[in-house]
C-alpha cells in the first residue's frame, strides 16, 4: 500500500495496493509506459485508474494536471501474528477530509492460503467511489445480490448523473473505447489532440465505459472474476441501502484488451467500505461461505462475521476511533478497549486463535485476552548524523522492527525500522536502518520568512512541516516549498549565508510509538 508523497512522475494511487496470490498479481494494476501520451496523461495516473476511493470525482484535477499535489501520508498500524498480518495508512491530507484511511489484513486458511479483509474509512466526502479489478489476464465479472437500475442511459462512468452529457458518452466514442497502441485516440474526435491533453473534467472517468448501475438487493454484495488462467476471485462487500454499484470496462495501456471494473458509489458523509477478497484455483474448493455484518455499541464501529466453509467463524471489529466497543456475536459479548480486534471460533464457540489488532485488552465467553500496550515515549536525545535516539526507561516489546516518530501524539507520524535497541542507565537508545536526514542544502539568502537554497531540493512536496537545522545554528520549520530552491518557512533562529542545512524528520522533545 502507497502511502507517500506525490512526486515528479507519480500516480495518483494514494492507499492503493497491489496484492499478490500463487505467485502472480491479482490486483491489475494498469503500470506506466509512454509518457505524455492520451493514456498517460488522461488514464494511467488518475485516481479511478487504481484499487482506491475516489473522492467528489476528482472534479478539482486541472485540464493537464498528472496527480493531487500531496506531501504524504502515514503509517498508523502495523501488525504481524501467526493468525492476523494487518497495515494501516492514513491520507486526509489528500482530498482535505477528516478521515482518508485503509486498512488491510490476511488471515490464513487451513489449507494455506489466505484471504484478505479490506476496510476503507472516509469522512467529510459528498461522493466516494471503491475501486476493484482483479487479473491482468481476460476474465468475467458476475455480480450477485444486486437488482439492475431502471434509469441506466450513461455510457461512461463520467456520465452518471452528469449536468451536461459528455460529448464522448456515446457508444464507440468513449476514451477507453479508442485508446489504442501507442496509447492515443483513434479516431481524434474535434479539438482533441494525440499527446499531452486532458478532457475535462481531468479525472479518466471518460475510459470506463459500458456502464450498468444497480441498486443492493442484500446487505452483502458478491462480485465474482473467473480468469482464463483458471483463477476466481471472489469479493463480499458490505454495502448500504443508497449505495450505487456499478459495473463498466476499461482499457490496458495499448488498448488491445479490454477488462470489467467494480465500483461502490456512496455519498454518505462518514462512509466505511468493508470488502473481503479471496482468491483460489477454480476447480479447487469454496472456502467462504459468506461475511454479514454485527450489531455493536460505540462511535464509528463496523464488525462482521466470515462464515467459513469449515465451520469455523472469524469476527473482526474496526474503528477508526480509540474507544471501548461492544460487539454482539452468536456467542455472547465481545469487548475491545481499542480500535481493531479479531476472534476465530469452531461452529460451538470455541476459541481457535485471536489477536488484539490494535487493543490493550479483549474480552470474550469470559476470557480475558490482552494486547501489547504501545505508549508513547519522549524522544530525550537526539544524534540524526548517527541514527540515534535516545528515549525514556522503559521495557520495549520483544523483536521491535518499526517506530512511528512525531512532533505529538496526535500528529502525523514518520515510520522507521529499527537496526538496534540498547537498554543503558539512562533511557532506551534506538539505532534506526535510515538516516533522519532527508535532504541537505546551503543557505544562498535569508529573508524574513523566505530561504533560497544554493541547490535544488529534490522530493520536495514532502518536506512541509520538518525542521530546517543548520550547521551554525540556524533552525525553522518549513511551511511551504513552491519551487525547488525556494522554503517558506518559520524561522526559530537566523541562518547565515552560505550555512549548510539539513532537512530533518525528527527533533529532541518529539514522541516516539513501538509497532
Amino acid at each position: 500500500m502507497r502511502t507517500g508523497a506525490n512526486h515528479t512522475h507519480a500516480h495518483d494511487d494514494v492507499l492503493a495496493y497491489n496484492y499478490y496470490v500463487y505467485g502472480k498479481e491479482i490486483s491489475a494494476d494498469i503500470g506506466y509506459s509512454t509518457y505524455g501520451s492520451n493514456g498517460h496523461y488522461g488514464w494511467a495516473t488518475k485516481s479511478i485508474a487504481h484499487n482506491t476511493v475516489v473522492v467528489n470525482e476528482d472534479q478539482e484535477m486541472k485540464k493537464g494536471q498528472l496527480y493531487k499535489p500531496f506531501p504524504g501520508g502515514e503509517v498508523s498500524l502495523l501488525y504481524e501474528s501467526p493468525h492476523v498480518a494487518a497495515y494501516e495508512g492514513k491520507a486526509p491530507g489528500l482530498y482535505g477530509l477528516d478521515a482518508y484511511q485503509r486498512m488491510a489484513a490476511l488471515a490464513p486458511l487451513p489449507d494455506g492460503s489466505s484471504y484478505l479483509v479490506d476496510l476503507f474509512y472516509i469522512q467529510g466526502a459528498e461522493i466516494c467511489d471503491y475501486t476493484w479489478r482483479s487479473f491482468h489476464e481476460k476474465a468475467e465479472l458476475r455480480l450477485d445480490g444486486v437488482k439492475e437500475c431502471k434509469t441506466n442511459d450513461a455510457w461512461t462512468l463520467a456520465g452518471i448523473n452528469a449536468r451536461e452529457k459528455p460529448y464522448f458518452d456515446t457508444p464507440g466514442n468513449s476514451f477507453g473505447e479508442r485508446l489504442t497502441i501507442g496509447e492515443t485516440f483513434s479516431p481524434l474526435l474535434e479539438e482533441e489532440k494525440a499527446q499531452y491533453w486532458t478532457p475535462a473534467p481531468n479525472n479518466g472517468y471518460g475510459f470506463i465505459y459500458g456502464i450498468r448501475q444497480y441498486e443492493p438487493l442484500l446487505p452483502c454484495v458478491k462480485a465474482c472474476w473467473e480468469s482464463e488462467e483458471g483463477f476466481t476471485l471472489t469479493w463480499h462487500g458490505l454495502t448500504d441501502p443508497d449505495d450505487h454499484i456499478i459495473i463498466g470496462t476499461y482499457p490496458t495501456l495499448s488498448g488491445k484488451e479490454h477488462h470489467p471494473v467494480l465500483i461502490v458509489r456512496s455519498r454518505r458523509p462518514a462512509k466505511q467500505y468493508v470488502a473481503l477478497i479471496h482468491t483460489r484455483k477454480t476447480k479447487s474448493a469454496l472456502r467462504i461461505q459468506t461475511i454479514h455484518r454485527l450489531a455493536t455499541r460505540g462511535s464509528a464501529v463496523m464488525a462482521f462475521a466470515t462464515e467459513l466453509t469449515n465451520g469455523w467463524l472469524d469476527f473482526w471489529a474496526y474503528s477508526p476511533l480509540t474507544q471501548t466497543m461492544c460487539i454482539h456475536t452468536r456467542f455472547g459479548e465481545w469487548r475491545i478497549r481499542g480500535r481493531c480486534g479479531f476472534i476465530r471460533t469452531d461452529r460451538t464457540g470455541k476459541i481457535l486463535a485471536s489477536a488484539c489488532i490494535e487493543a490493550d485488552v479483549m474480552t470474550f465467553q469470559g476470557l480475558k485476552i490482552e494486547g501489547n500496550a504501545r505508549p508513547w515515549v519522549q524522544v530525550q536525545e537526539l544524534n540524526y548524523k548517527k541514527r540515534t535516539i535516545r528515549l525514556h526507561p522503559h521495557s520495549p516489546p520483544k523483536n521491535a522492527k518499526y517506530i512511528r516518530i512525531a512532533p505529538s501524539p496526535e500528529a502525523p507520524a514518520a515510520l522507521y525500522s529499527v537496526k538496534e535497541i540498547l537498554q543503558r542507565e539512562d533511557g532506551i537508545l534506538v539505532i534506526t536502518r535510515d538516516s533522519f536526514s532527508l535532504s541537505q542544502g546551503a543557505v544562498a539568502t535569508c529573508q524574513k520568512d523566505v530561504i533560497r537554497s544554493l541547490y535544488p531540493l529534490p522530493l520536495a512536496a514532502s518536506f512541509r512541516g520538518k525542521l530546517l537545522l543548520g550547521k551554525n545554528g540556524g533552525r525553522a520549520v518549513i511551511e511551504d516549498i513552491p519551487d525547488v530552491k525556494t522554503i517558506r518557512a518559520h524561522i526559530l533562529a537566523p541562518f547565515m549565508v552560505g550555512e549548510a542545512f539539513d532537512i530533518v524528520d525528527v527533533a529532541e522533545h518529539y514522541w516516539a510509538q513501538w509497532l
